[in-house]
């Protein structure tokens, strides 16, 4: 899964390029052991170095399935 970003908004294609999962988190990692961490829950810190601050994330699969909502970050 590659991470991809469109209007501002993260997503994930696969290595053909087709889209898996549509850009629509604000936030989000790669793919690790079958996770990736996404959130809507966050905002900018520095415009700069966009440093992203978020309270909580969601683990999602890699069809974009929710494994685990609303995670505190000092859970991860």
């Amino acid at each position: 899964m590659i991470l991809i970003i469109e209007d501002e908004l993260y997503g994930f294609v696969n290595n053909k390029g087709k889209i898996i999962i549509n850009p629509k988190y604000k936030y989000a990692e790669s793919f690790v052991n079958g996770k990736a961490k996404v959130s809507n829950d966050c905002v900018i810190l520095n415009e700069e170095h966009k440093k992203w601050v978020m309270n909580t994330y969601i683990l999602i699969e890699n069809k974009g399935n929710k494994i685990a909502d609303d995670k505190k970050m000092i859970d991860y």
